[in-house]
């Protein structure tokens, strides 16, 4: 998740029926960087917001477990397809903000099988593309000024300083 403080984690599917079931945060929009205080000292779901309304969320090191989630009923006992959800996830980090309250939502969608994704689906995936950083450096950054990126870090793109607001990540269940 880059939730905290990038966005919760990449866009896209996770089959459940192939195990595919935890979304792991991102930090600063960084596959590679470990959160800061993860299991000791930062804190994730903070009043127990997600998982007061089934979305189960580690509050240790911040990971949505998306079939213990289906399991609790976020979508209903029995899901349908093309069903939405939106939960706000609030966090503090332990890091040089010092703990500051952060909050960013998560949208999940729910869909039996892949055949069930409407085109309009793809074409959200596809709109977001690039809308978070993965890259480690931030001269890759000035490389690619036109680049859209989540992270709370200030960012200098043609000679303009910056600082993104985490957009809220989109993560699709796929059944079946």
């Amino acid at each position: 998740m880059s939730p905290f403080p990038g966005s919760i984690s990449s866009d896209g599917f996770y089959r459940l029926s192939a195990g595919d079931s935890l979304v792991t945060p991102l930090y600063n929009g960084l596959r590679n960087q470990h959160i800061p205080g993860q299991n000791a000292g930062s804190i994730f779901d903070e009043g127990g917001g997600c998982n007061s309304q089934g979305c189960d969320v580690n509050a240790g090191n911040g990971t949505i477990n998306l079939a213990s989630s289906v399991r609790n009923g976020i979508f209903g006992a029995v899901p349908t397809s093309n069903s939405q959800r939106q939960f706000l996830l609030n966090y503090r980090i332990d890091d040089k903000s010092r703990k500051a309250a952060n909050s960013i939502n998560v949208k999940i969608y729910y869909f039996d099988t892949i055949n069930d994704v409407p085109q309009d689906i793809y074409d959200l995936i596809n709109s977001r593309q690039g809308s978070i950083l993965a890259i480690g450096d931030p001269a890759g950054i000035i490389a690619t000024p036109h680049r859209l990126i989540t992270s709370s870090r200030a960012v200098v793109v043609t000679g303009f300083t910056a600082v993104p607001k985490p957009r809220p990540p989109c993560i699709f269940i796929i059944g079946h």
